[in-house]
């Protein structure tokens, strides 16, 4: 666990302590989609406008934008599928858990 962030911040990232004195970066990246991609979510249709990446420990988060409500939710990649696209013959996707 960290514990402590030092003064000094890189780009996109920081330097921390943890309780054993080992120095760790963490490093967080959020990066905007263009275009935008429609996809599934268990809200319904959405097009996904970012991804922050947490590290390579941790699942991707998309940040999505409802279709019907105009909501903003962010969701695990593990949640959400691309839409069907039949010119990438992607006709069928699986099942959101």
């Amino acid at each position: 666990m960290v514990w402590a962030i030092a003064a000094r911040k890189l780009p996109n990232s920081y330097i921390a302590v943890d309780r054993f004195g080992n120095c760790v970066i963490i490093i967080q990246m959020i990066i905007q989609l263009n275009p935008a991609l429609p996809v599934m979510t268990p809200k319904g249709e959405a097009y996904a406008h970012f991804i922050i990446d947490y590290g390579m420990e941790e699942h991707l988060m998309f940040v999505c934008f409802i279709n019907a409500t105009g909501e903003c939710w962010t969701y695990k990649n593990t949640k959400i599928r691309m839409l069907p696209n039949i010119t990438f013959d992607r006709i069928h996707n699986s099942d959101i858990e």
